[in-house]
């Protein structure tokens, strides 16, 4: 039975507006627009209004129908006080509204608002993501292993008995080479399942995956299995946090590998972005033991400290319909230059050890020399949940388990 808000609604003209799950995104609320685009004449104008507590207004976005079709509408949550909030979106006489409640945000949160209320981010629109959004600039925002005493924190830490002796060394080997090593952190009764998880995968053509490629197989942790106990395993996410300082880890997405990878020299940032820079990281989990020759994963030590690339800078367009001719064009040269004025440590772990980069470190997969050589691997990437996450080479909002997922409250 429809609620009695839903009953006034329509009986005043409104139709329901839909949100995507937002549960999913972090630092983003995002609105499906299917229904009112269905209803909707080729180049008919509209207009989006936000409203805060109190009915104050917030915001005021005139838009296309392509922009609504494509993108939907798009509110940066840190923007907003907590507290009840509506939004409208009206052509003519066609009105669709939904409302929610804002809820109080961290303290990290915060910061990221108020710092892209100063700079002028869009707090509602209709268009890609894009790093152009965000004050990237105010360096205070970004991490403390990226801030320029990192080295005499960890320091001062370890004298005043707040972290051992291994885990500073950890730590300050992550500040100077942009990753560290996690030997066999792992358990092998999971990681074994998770192995024959990945054989049916492959067996079974999983996104049409050819036996014996390089090809990954994306997400296999949104199945109930071994792979998303790995994906939400409390373990590895305590020791991602512990290196952000604060905040929840998030895991974002998985991608498992038979073979090696032979990628090319990149950094992960340009395609999962956050704002503030530094609070993703991507972990690496050997599912075997690595051999010479397999394709062996590549790091290459400081290059954490090189520039972000991103896509407004370099003229690069959104990639739109998985055509990344231009990016191809544009990007990875830059990275292959890079790459090539450095010296490449090759990654030849023992099964269950595993390996944390930084966002921005610059990594590839080396030629197989023998192909017949399996190289099982499990890559996850972690937003920390003080961020707005998103992707610059797609201008995608992006997807992490949700806190419910993660058995936390909120």
């Amino acid at each position: 039975m429809p609620s009695w808000a839903s009953l006034l609604g329509r009986l005043a003209g409104w139709r329901p507006l839909w949100p995507v799950i937002n549960e999913e995104r972090i630092g983003l609320l995002c609105f499906e627009a299917a229904q009112a685009v269905s209803l909707l004449s080729a180049g008919q104008p509209l207009r989006a209004e936000l409203f805060g507590p109190g009915g104050t207004p917030l915001a005021t976005l005139d838009l296309s129908d392509s922009a609504l079709r494509q993108h939907g509408l798009r509110v940066h949550r840190y923007q907003l006080q907590a507290g009840p909030h509506e939004l409208r979106l009206q052509s003519g006489r066609l009105r669709w509204r939904v409302r929610w409640q804002a809820p109080t945000l961290s303290p990290g949160q915060a910061l990221v608002g108020q710092a892209c209320t100063r700079h002028g981010t869009p707090l509602l629109f209709s268009a890609p993501c894009d790093a152009s959004h965000y004050p990237y600039e105010d360096e205070s925002l970004r991490p403390w292993f990226d801030q320029p005493d990192a080295a005499q924190r960890v320091q001062r830490q370890l004298e005043q008995g707040l972290v051992d002796e291994a885990t500073a060394a950890q730590w300050l080997h992550f500040i100077e080479h942009g990753y560290l090593e996690i030997e066999q952190a792992f358990d092998p009764a999971l990681l074994e399942q998770v192995n024959t998880q990945v054989d049916q995968a492959a067996a079974a053509g999983h996104q049409g995956y050819v036996m014996g490629s390089s090809q990954r197989l994306e997400q296999l942790h949104r199945p109930e299995g071994p792979m998303r106990r790995l994906w939400l395993q409390p373990h590895a996410r305590r020791i991602v946090e512990g290196l952000f300082g604060s905040g929840t880890a998030r895991p974002a997405q998985t991608l498992a590998f038979l073979y090696g990878s032979q990628q090319d020299a990149h950094q992960d940032t340009i395609h999962l972005t956050p704002f503030p820079a530094g609070f993703m990281c991507g972990l690496w989990i050997a599912l075997q033991d690595v051999q010479p020759g397999s394709g062996e994963l590549v790091v290459y030590p400081g290059s954490h400290r090189t520039p972000r690339l991103r896509m407004h800078e370099q003229g690069c367009a959104k990639v739109v319909n998985q055509d990344w001719s231009e990016f191809g064009r544009r990007m990875v040269p830059v990275w292959g230059q890079w790459a090539a004025a450095r010296e490449p440590v090759v990654y030849r772990p023992k099964k269950g050890s595993a390996l944390i980069w930084h966002e921005n470190l610059l990594h590839a997969g080396s030629a197989r020399q023998f192909p017949e050589l399996t190289r099982r691997s499990v890559v996850i990437h972690y937003y920390n949940d003080d961020t707005i996450a998103y992707s610059d080479s797609t201008g995608e909002p992006a997807m992490a388990a949700t806190r419910q997922e993660l058995g936390l409250a909120g």
